[in-house]
Parts: C-alpha cells; sequence; structure tokens
C-alpha cells in the first residue's frame, strides 16, 4: 500500500503541490476581499468637493 503524500508529480512531492494549492487560495481569497471594500477615499472626496464649493 503506497502513501498518497509519498507521490510525485513533475518530480516534487504532492505535499509541496498541496501546500502551494493551500497558498494560492489563500492569496485568491485575500485579493477578492480586498477589491470588494468600499473605496472609502470616494466618501471623502465628495465631502470635500461639497465643502469647497460652498466658500
Amino acid at each position: 500500500m503506497t502513501n498518497i503524500l509519498m507521490a510525485t508529480l513533475w518530480g516534487v512531492d504532492i505535499g509541496f503541490w498541496i501546500g502551494m494549492a493551500v497558498c494560492l487560495a489563500v492569496v485568491i481569497v485575500m485579493n477578492v476581499v480586498y477589491w470588494n471594500f468600499p473605496d472609502k477615499s470616494k466618501k471623502n472626496n465628495k465631502k470635500d468637493k461639497k465643502t469647497k464649493h460652498k466658500k
């Protein structure tokens, strides 16, 4: 019986590829979360523009 984690893909241990897949998933999730945050600078710019025009 062979251990699945002892297998290799392109000469590299499967554990390495699993680790790479986990890192890739974390990076993708972080990017999705970051790009879905509302832009705070747009809110500040709207307030600044309103006050500048009142002067």
